[in-house]
């Protein structure tokens, strides 16, 4: 359940398009979520990221914003 939470979340992250002020940021957490993914003792790691990058991508990518909302529920009830 929450690599599907995952996959869904890359996906939205790759249909975001370009962005200069945020690429490096979201190539930083692509790299997370591969991370997360593949290793379950990433997830924590990956919580924290994504409740971080709420915050930085809150104003400038809502969508983006619902899905990374809709990953971290689907991990927590995970009971991350």
């Amino acid at each position: 359940m929450s690599k599907d939470a995952l996959e869904q979340l890359k996906t939205q992250l790759d249909n975001t398009g370009d962005d200069p002020k945020h690429s490096e940021s979201f190539a930083q957490l692509k790299a997370t979520l591969e991370r997360g993914a593949d290793d379950p003792d990433d997830m924590p790691t990956l919580l924290e990221e994504l409740e971080r990058s709420i915050i930085l991508f809150g104003d400038d990518h809502p969508d983006l914003t619902k899905a990374i909302r809709s990953a971290i529920n689907t991990l927590s009830l995970g009971g991350l």
